[in-house]
């Protein structure tokens, strides 16, 4: 900001000013300025040893009345506009910095070579404030040298869930992070740009860090890879002097947000979208279903649903973090949140609520009317997809009948993509109907639908259930026909069970590293992670998402490196990186935590990420939970005849009531600590769904046993 006008007023702190020469706060002519105290100058802008004892004095401004101060400070306030505006123009940088950009030499007024500071530097900066404590407070610099940046406590560079830069900004050449940068030997131009999309580079020496970037989500990077080593330095408390070159493997690495078993709050969910920006997350693949109250489907959307205006929210806060949402809205099978009301019916394949008739009109209006609403709230993205897999009931009502299952299917499913088409979006699709995956139609039925793929993206999904065929045969052929693939890996809500409360993380681990490799090989360019939170609408919760971060970390750093990592050391980086943790026994059990439990109190994790360490432990101790539901069921069933002869011995009796009295106990200790996790990010009503999915069938088993011990005692 250029200088402002010297007129009489009262005084203000430089703080209190909002960079338009006016003080914020009250009325300059009304009382003092709001603002911070600033540390007490002089005339000049200097320290004044007689004011700096007391604390009280404050740099005097002047404030403009009328007449020619007034004019004279309009003058000064637009100078400084077009000079902050020069500035934006030049990449951010003074006119000192862009001429050592350019190797140039700073020149005098008249043309002449500046000449050097009469005094030194040391000395020139004497009894001045550190960088960024008010004006003068830059740090001294010799002549050609860049200017200094923000110290790195205010730069904010240490949260990876700040606010990133814009995307269509201007990459500076080099980004220093300590004031101490500007007085080292090491030259900002000589550090080499990353060539690649996303792509950055950073280098740690002499106490400064610099990144230079290829684009805005490089630069982005750059500052999340530099928050992780600031988070673990040394036992000196320092980050090592190291020089990276990063860009990653796959361009578009997404996760799969599942609303439809486990609905988050929406502070929850901003939170949620935050930390996979910091591990360079760039695609959430947001499954909707009935989560945002639509319009054009009154009754369909549950209570607490998402409004409109939310979801448009949620995706602006996605692009402040360089992150691509891609909504899906079923538009064939998985529709039973829809039909399942009475009003919907007729649209049903031969009475099934689980899917739309193909050949139905108003199905496919209903659709369309959704799908509309959904890319108006939301309308930032370039993708949307579709659905269209698993329509198991393909040609079962009395019009589909007369068509073979394959033209149903493609009657239907074109018309989708060229809806989505129509609204300027990419449509994205299944793809195991061209691969014939659940033997639904013939095969040459199912290679005529080649033609869709040519239309839309196909989303190949293969999830290597028990660790097994994670190979992916159908992925050259697709290619070879001209189609653009994503691959689609599992993530969490992919068995064993479909209720369980933890993914098992090395099979898992194996089915998106392998994932991972496929992608970067064939050079596809797209990956998601999927987390299924629930299979369908009549199925219970699968695992809440915002307890498996092992899961979505791993598949976000497989797919910026485009291989398989192995999983027990990255998993013990992990735990320290993300969760602090510390204890050896705690990190190396964190690969088995879906079978054994882990205790929140012994291994306490970092202050930023307690409440999801806590809601972990929770879930791991279900698994617990569920072995001692079992010892009793045993109990039931070895002594059920005894017990309802009475003739089961009274130390055997005992023994019954003993586990019975644990379990109950353990049971109630359980709920609360599960109850409590969930509520943080969840809502009442799924945290409710979950409680009764894993707690429900114990108060049956707890009231058959009493009723059985009670009558064994009377006996």
């Amino acid at each position: 900001m250029g200088r402002r006008a010297p007129v009489r007023g009262r005084r203000a702190t430089t703080s209190a000013y909002s960079g338009r020469g006016e003080p914020r706060g009250r009325h300059p002519a009304r009382g003092r300025a709001r603002g911070r105290p600033c540390t007490p100058r002089g005339r000049g802008g200097r320290r004044d040893p007689r004011r700096a004892a007391t604390g009280q004095a404050r740099l005097r401004v002047r404030l403009p009345r009328c007449g020619r101060d007034a004019q004279l400070a309009r003058r000064a306030r637009r100078r400084g506009r077009r000079r902050v505006a020069g500035r934006a123009a030049r990449g951010g940088l003074d006119r000192r910095a862009l001429r050592a950009r350019r190797g140039d030499r700073p020149r005098g007024r008249r043309g002449r070579t500046a000449r050097a500071p009469r005094r030194p530097a040391q000395s020139r900066g004497a009894g001045r404030h550190r960088a960024g404590r008010g004006r003068g407070a830059r740090p001294a610099r010799r002549p050609g040298r860049p200017a200094a940046a923000r110290d790195s406590r205010t730069a904010g560079c240490d949260r990876p869930s700040d606010p990133p830069p814009r995307a269509g900004a201007r990459p500076a050449p080099a980004v220093p992070l300590h004031a101490g940068a500007a007085r080292g030997r090491f030259k900002p131009e000589e550090l080499l740009s990353s060539s690649h999309a996303q792509g950055y580079v950073l280098r740690v020496s002499d106490g400064s860090a610099w990144i230079r970037a290829h684009d805005g989500p490089g630069l982005w990077y750059g500052l999340a890879t530099l928050a992780q080593l600031l988070r673990r330095p040394d036992k000196q408390g320092c980050v090592p002097a190291l020089e990276i070159h990063d860009w990653p493997a796959v361009m578009l690495r997404g996760i799969h947000l599942d609303m439809k078993g486990c609905q988050p709050k929406f502070a929850a969910m901003i939170d949620f979208a935050r930390v996979l920006a910091s591990h360079k997350i760039n695609m959430i693949l947001l499954e909707i279903e009935d989560r945002m109250v639509f319009r054009s489907a009154p009754g369909v959307a549950v209570r607490g649903a998402f409004s409109a205006a939310e979801l448009g929210r949620f995706e602006e806060e996605c692009r402040s973090l360089f992150i691509e949402v891609v909504p899906k809205v079923q538009c064939l099978a998985h529709v039973d949140y829809i039909l399942k009301h009475e009003r919907y019916r007729t649209m049903r394949e031969a009475g099934h609520p689980y899917q739309y008739c193909p050949r139905n009109e108003a199905g496919l209006a209903l659709w369309k009317a959704m799908a509309s609403e959904v890319m108006e709230a939301m309308p930032a993205g370039r993708y949307f997809h579709i659905g269209a897999d698993e329509p198991a009931n393909l040609g079962e009502c009395r019009i589909c009948r007369r068509h073979s299952k394959a033209d149903s299917y493609i009657y239907r499913v074109r018309r989708c993509i060229e809806h989505v088409a129509n609204h300027g979006r990419r449509p994205v699709m299944w793809d195991d109907i061209l691969r014939n995956l659940h033997r639904h139609m013939t095969d040459d039925e199912a290679r005529r639908t080649w033609d869709l793929g040519r239309n839309a993206i196909l989303m190949y999904w293969a999830y290597g259930y028990g660790g097994a065929n994670n190979e992916f045969p159908f992925l050259p052929p697709y290619l070879d026909a001209g189609m653009e693939v994503w691959g689609a890996s599992g993530a969490s809500g992919c068995g064993p069970s479909w209720n369980q409360d933890l993914p098992p993380f090395r099979e898992r681990a194996l089915n998106m590293g392998v994932w991972s490799e496929t992608a970067a090989r064939f050079g596809l360019s797209g990956l998601v992670h999927t987390g299924w939170t629930k299979i369908a609408s009549a199925d219970p919760p699968a695992e809440p998402q915002e307890g498996c971060w092992t899961t979505i970390l791993y598949g976000a750093d497989a797919a910026w490196a485009g291989r398989h990592i192995e999983a027990e050391p990255w998993m013990e980086k992990m735990g320290k990186v993300f969760w602090g943790l510390e204890d050896v026994s705690t990190l190396s059990s964190l690969a088995d935590a879906h079978e054994r439990p882990i205790c929140a109190e012994s291994a306490p994790a970092a202050a930023s990420q307690r409440e999801r360490w806590e809601l972990f432990c929770a879930l791991s101790g279900l698994a617990a939970h569920r072995k001692e539901r079992q010892r009793l069921i045993d109990d039931w069933q070895m002594y059920r005849a005894a017990l309802r002869a009475g003739k089961l011995p009274d130390y055997r009796l005992a023994m019954v009531r003993s586990h019975l009295d644990a379990f109950e106990r353990a049971r109630r200790s359980r709920m609360r600590a599960v109850a409590a996790a969930l509520g943080r990010f969840y809502t009442p009503a799924t945290v409710s769904s979950y409680l009764e999915s894993r707690f429900g069938i114990d108060e049956e088993i707890i009231a058959r046993l009493k009723t059985l011990l009670k009558r064994s005692s009377v006996k």
